[in-house]
């Protein structure tokens, strides 16, 4: 029969060029039509355009159906035929080239048995039923060389066969191949209770590997499974075709994000369910396998594990990884487990745990991806440089519903290298238990090297949940100052600390540590550090020695600082030059050794105590006491020297205590020998000495002695009292004072012997003797409170010339000589700021055989005795040959610093002169009337003026006159007898030993 066209069913439309039916002769001659084989050449299936409609009917009813179709169809065959066979070839259709095969219907055997080869297939299976394949959009085309199908169907509904795909392809729409094989054989049963597929383990060639499936679903039991078993298979091109074709699904997603690449040698994945349509839940699958050179990425970190050996299991949702050998970056792990949660929660809960041999120059870098914005972080991306390897645990914990990686490493025996910008230079660590948990980083039995400074069985603990708090405990240690100065220097809060350090070198022990607080403030810090240093070198400024080798013990606290045995050599002094004056500190000559020092910060007491040893000799022990450095001030100071000084100095400073004590002998000489020369103190001391030693010691009634040949006071007296003098200095004791020489301002006092008596009762000073310009002095002065009162007589005896006395005393040249006596009594009873204009007391002055060769008074008057016509040019030129005198006698008294005359003649060569009246030098003010007896005798009248003696009938003359104003220009007038007292003139007349007449002519002149 040719070219038939038939409808087996609405889906198919069947075109047959040619059909052949084969007779069995034999029966046919009984009379019995029986076809016992059917051949089809050539037909072609095309498929019908029908709307698609989900398959809703149950299972049971489809295989019922089947049954009944096949009962019509054995009913078709006589009673007599057993069998019939149908077979067909060179079939085509748009979905193969060419289909060859053959249909046996056993009435005997109730079955039908199909069994066809197909070559050449290539279809979309979306053309099939997109219902069906609309959840794998990448899957694009099929094809297969061939395809064999064994099947048989018996009137039970059961069919049963096998089934071989001949290099089967799988193409996605961009046509890169998703699966190929070049052979697949499976088997497969469908019945009424079920339905079940066994495929062979067949090669994959891509992706690579060995895979076998077996899918069984019961109804009656209302059991469901799927399961594969592969072998070597090649993850990544398995991964990329999963995810093109089960892009949608959940769990296979997940999957695919963690593993990546590798071989799986041994794989069993099932998945069980009631159902087939609830089978493919994510919590319905099982896996278990192994992993060989695998990528493992651990969820919600930038880590990825490559060169995973391992075991892989699935169950309930929680993917269990468990390796023996794997690579993170450049560290290996030795042993892993990690349980991940896929589908529990929105998030991807997860736990691992890592056993590590870590490389740590990726670890700062891993551990910021870890622990992102925070402040571990931050302060890791200041590390760098990092070189080593360690042993160390990892343990990464994902909670659920949360965003927030827990991250724990536990490494024992942790070493390492690298920078850390906070700190200058190289950084080495070893042998250190380090643990890492919840912003908690802590370091056991630490071994540092910080840039050469080391660190010994140390324990750290540094908290970085808010501030970064560090904890140090134990432990010992080596700075290098050299390093450890100048990165100190490099933050201000630290550098506030050590001020004014600027550079240094030589090695501090650090004996024990305790230490915790905020690390970015070390102003909270709470510390306790005990140690020792050897041979140090500090300066506060490049280039310049100050402290050298400098050994010490010492203790650091918040509340406590000391060192103790100091040993140094201090060089220079300007590391102290805030608290002390450059002036003062330029006068201490340097270099000297500071041995057996103390020096201590604390609340309950700061002190410096030490010994000074200078080159030149003395030894200077020093005791400083005070809150801080800026508020010291000495408390005592001893000073040896080797037989010339042996003193101590004790200083209080409250001032109802004595103000210092002072045992021992002091020689200035061992002064000098630690003052730089030409220095401030230099000089003040030659003011004082003018080179000469000054000893200072005390008896043993504990009292002072001060013997000098020369001392100079004007350098006191040049500037203003700083403090006020009172009785604290030497409270109660007796300063015994003698000196060769002392100069106070204009005056020079010799072979003084003095007393100070220091007392509240009052302090005074005995003057047992001592010489002024040739004076004697003697006498008291007392000091109590705001008086002073004073008793000091002098006096002089024969001396040969009064000029001396003028030059020393008031610095007056060519004045006057002549030999002289001269004494008296100076007292002051008042207030110390008005003593010097209530002075009193009483001065006696004889001279005799000289003369007087500058006395503005004196020129004045006889100026007003050449003005009458007279006495002009009888009477003498002073500023010519001077004023010749056989005698001058001076009495006066001194009321509050004004010298009264009582008695005051100059008994001239040629003419006398008598005063009265007062002089104040203090107010350089005077007031004197003067009687002038131009001509002493008679005789010389008649020589000088003849007609005179004639006037005055045998009487002398006398001419008054009156001087006011200054005592160096004073003004001098004539002045009327009247006003001349009754005592003036018979004093005048007993020195001329006759009368005298008052001459009033000048006056009217």
């Amino acid at each position: 029969m040719n070219k038939l066209v038939l409808n087996p069913d609405k889906r198919i439309k069947l075109t047959i060029d040619f059909i052949k039916l084969n007779f069995d002769i034999k029966q046919l001659l009984q009379g019995k039509i029986n076809v016992n084989q059917i051949t089809i050449d050539r037909p072609e299936i095309k498929p019908m355009p029908i709307e698609e409609k989900s398959f809703n009917s149950p299972l049971n009813n489809y295989f019922s159906n089947i049954t009944q179709d096949l009962k019509k169809i054995f009913v078709f065959l006589p009673d007599h035929q057993s069998s019939v066979e149908i077979r067909f070839k060179n079939a085509i259709s748009q979905y193969f080239k060419q289909m060859d095969g053959s249909v046996y219907l056993s009435k005997k055997n109730k079955e039908i048995i199909l069994n066809t080869i197909i070559k050449k297939i290539k279809f979309k299976p979306s053309s099939l039923s997109k219902t069906v394949f609309e959840k794998y959009p990448e899957l694009d085309y099929i094809e297969l060389d061939q395809l064999k199908v064994f099947t048989t169907i018996n009137l039970n509904g059961e069919i049963k066969g096998r089934c071989t795909f001949i290099k089967p392809k799988l193409y996605s729409k961009n046509k890169n191949i998703l699966l190929r094989s070049n052979l697949i054989k499976s088997s497969f049963k469908l019945a009424e209770e079920g339905c079940k597929l066994v495929i062979t383990p067949f090669k994959l060639n891509h992706p690579e590997g060995i895979v076998g499936i077996q899918f069984e679903n019961n109804y009656t039991k209302k059991k469901s499974s799927l399961r594969f078993t592969g072998t070597d298979i090649h993850i990544d091109p398995a991964r990329q075709m999963s995810l093109r074709l089960f892009k949608d699904n959940e769990i296979v997603t997940k999957i695919f994000q963690i593993v990546r690449k590798g071989i799986v040698p041994k794989v069993a994945v099932s998945f069980h369910g009631k159902d087939f349509k609830d089978l493919f839940k994510g919590n319905h699958l099982r896996l278990k396998g192994n992993i060989k050179n695998g990528s493992v990425v651990i969820p919600a970190t930038d880590i990825t594990a490559s060169e995973v050996n391992g075991n892989v299991n699935i169950r309930n949702g929680i993917l269990d990884i468990k390796t023996t050998k794997a690579i993170i970056q450049n560290s290996r792990l030795e042993k892993a487990s990690l349980s991940i949660d896929l589908l529990n929660y929105k998030n991807v809960p997860f736990q691992g745990e890592f056993s590590l041999d870590l490389d740590l120059s990726l670890l700062p870098e891993t551990l910021i991806s870890l622990l992102p914005e925070t402040l571990l972080a931050q302060e890791l991306s200041l590390v760098h440089n990092v070189e080593g390897q360690s042993k160390a645990a990892l343990t990464l914990l994902m909670e659920p519903d949360s965003t927030l990686l827990g991250v724990k490493i536990n490494a024992e025996n942790f070493s390492a290298r690298g920078y850390y910008d906070r700190i200058p230079g190289n950084i080495s660590i070893g042998n250190v238990n380090f643990k890492y948990e919840t912003n908690q980083v802590s370091l056991q039995h630490l071994n540092a090297d910080i840039n050469g400074n080391k660190i010994y069985d140390s324990n750290m603990l540094v908290n970085f949940e808010n501030d970064a708090w560090i904890k140090i405990q134990s432990g010992s240690g080596l700075i290098d100052l050299a390093t450890s100065i100048p990165w100190l220097n490099s933050y201000e809060k630290t550098r506030k600390i050590i001020s004014p350090v600027k550079m240094g070198n030589g090695k501090v022990n650090i004996d024990s540590i305790s230490l915790s607080g905020p690390v970015l403030k070390p102003e909270l810090w709470e510390y306790e550090l005990t140690g020792k240093s050897h041979r140090i070198n500090i300066t506060t400024r490049e280039n310049q020695k100050q402290i050298e080798d400098l050994s010490c013990q010492y203790h650091l606290s918040r509340d406590l600082f000391y060192l103790k045995n100091i040993q140094a050599k201090i060089s220079h002094l300007s590391w102290i030059g805030q608290l002390i004056a450059k002036k003062h500190l330029d006068s201490i000559l340097v270099p000297f050794d500071m041995e057996n020092g103390y020096f201590q910060l604390g609340t309950a007491a700061s002190f410096l105590k030490t010994e000074l040893k200078f080159p030149s000799g003395p030894k200077v022990h020093i005791n400083l006491q005070g809150k801080t450095p800026a508020s010291f001030a000495l408390s005592t100071i001893k000073i040896l020297d080797e037989t010339i000084s042996d003193a101590s100095i004790s200083f209080n400073h409250s001032k109802d205590k004595l103000l210092f004590d002072f045992q021992g002998m002091l020689n200035t000489i061992s002064l000098e020998k630690v003052i730089t020369q030409d220095s401030f103190w230099a000089k003040k001391i030659n003011d004082i000495t003018k080179g000469q030693s000054i000893l200072i010691h005390t008896d043993n009634d504990s009292n002072l002695n001060i013997i000098t040949k020369t001392m100079d006071l004007n350098s006191f007296f040049s500037q203003p009292p700083t403090a006020s003098f009172d009785n604290r200095l030497l409270k109660d004791k007796i300063i015994y004072f003698k000196a060769d020489q002392l100069k106070i301002k204009k005056f020079t006092f010799t072979n003084i012997d003095s007393q100070l008596f220091l007392s509240d009762n009052p302090s005074h000073i005995k003057l047992d003797k001592a010489f002024l310009c040739d004076l004697e002095l003697s006498g008291n002065i007392n000091f109590k409170k705001d008086s002073l009162y004073a008793d000091i007589p002098f006096k002089t005896d024969f001396k040969d010339n009064i000029q001396d006395l003028f030059t020393c005393l008031l610095k007056k040249h060519n004045f006057m000589d002549g030999q002289y006596s001269l004494s008296g009594h100076i007292k002051s009873n008042n207030i110390k700021k008005e003593y010097l204009n209530k002075l009193n007391g009483d001065l006696i002055l004889n001279a005799e055989k000289g003369r007087i060769y500058k006395l503005t008074l004196l020129s004045r008057i006889l100026s007003v005795l050449n003005i009458s016509k007279i006495f002009k040019g009888k009477i003498p030129d002073i500023r010519q040959n001077g004023f010749a005198y056989a005698k001058i006698s001076l009495e006066a008294d001194i009321k509050d610093s004004i010298i009264y005359l009582t008695k005051a003649i100059i008994d001239g060569q040629d003419m006398t002169l008598i005063f009265s009246g007062w002089i104040d030098p203090v107010k350089d003010t005077l007031d004197l009337t003067c009687l002038v007896a131009p001509f002493k005798t008679i005789d010389l009248i008649i020589e000088k003026i003849p007609i005179l003696n004639t006037i005055l009938n045998g009487r002398l003359v006398s001419v008054p006159v009156k001087a006011t104003g200054t005592l160096f220009d004073p003004i001098v007038v004539p002045l009327h007898p009247s006003a001349v007292g009754e005592g003036l003139i018979t004093m005048m007349s007993d020195i001329l030993k006759t009368p005298v007449k008052l001459w009033d002519k000048i006056y009217g002149e």
